[in-house]
């Protein structure tokens, strides 16, 4: 049977992606998302993890042009694991995702939106600081009217 390797991660960027090259001139970026879990015990505060993510060529160019620290994202891909033997013989190992898709969960904040915050936090202040907007108008009673049609009072 074939193995199947795929991962789908929501969460923030903890900061600002780091970019480099390698050797060959491919665009590597790395980024860490901090992930809620969706479980907990009660009375016990939810658990974070932050888990490693790699992006290569376009998308490393996608991650380096458009995300930032905070961000909330999807992430698809592969969990990889690196194992190496060090110096003095020692095993050591990295797990980390490889992304092959990352989606926006968040709308970027357009200049026009923050005018028009602005512009209704304005309106609703005018309108709270008017203790009576119609107080100076006389009360009107229904009698002061003229009657144009007769009035049946039967019914």
């Amino acid at each position: 049977m074939a193995g199947f390797n795929k991962i789908i991660l929501i969460g923030r960027l903890t900061k600002n992606p780091e970019i480099r090259l390698t050797t060959t001139d491919i665009k590597v970026s790395n980024f860490t998302l901090a992930v809620d879990r969706s479980y907990r015990k009660e009375k016990e505060e939810s658990k974070t993890d932050f888990i490693p993510i790699t992006s290569f060529g376009k998308s490393a160019e996608f991650v380096e042009q458009y995300l930032r620290k905070g961000m909330q994202i999807m992430v698809e891909g592969k969990l990889q694991i690196d194992n190496w033997q060090d110096e003095n013989g020692q095993w050591h190992n990295k797990s980390y995702v490889v992304s092959s898709n990352i989606v926006f969960l968040e709308k970027k904040k357009d200049p026009a939106d923050e005018y028009q915050e602005k512009y209704l936090k304005d309106i609703n202040e005018v309108e709270n600081n008017i203790d009576e907007p119609f107080g100076d108008i006389p009360e009107i009673k229904d009698d002061d009217f003229p009657q144009f049609f007769p009035v049946d009072e039967e019914g």
